[in-house]
């Protein structure tokens, strides 16, 4: 039997942003305010890498990029 491998491509945030029409400022903050997807941190820290999946970049953009804060359970 044999199983089907998906890989997922990953974003950076340049090109993350470049997908999404704006900059990388700009990008970084919706995704830290919870705005767009928050994406994968790799490494710890403050300053640590973190990729977007691009498949969720791409369906977050098909349904308008809805803020994500309104989705969050509220505490």
């Amino acid at each position: 039997m044999s199983m089907a491998t998906h890989e997922v491509e990953m974003l950076t945030l340049p090109e993350a942003s470049c997908l999404m029409g704006v900059g990388q400022r700009t990008f970084h903050r919706w995704a830290s305010i919870g705005r767009a997807p928050a994406g994968v941190k790799l490494s710890p820290g403050r300053r640590g890498a973190r990729r977007w999946s691009k498949s969720e970049l791409l369906e977050w953009i098909r349904s308008g990029c809805p803020d994500l804060r309104d989705e969050q359970p509220s505490k």
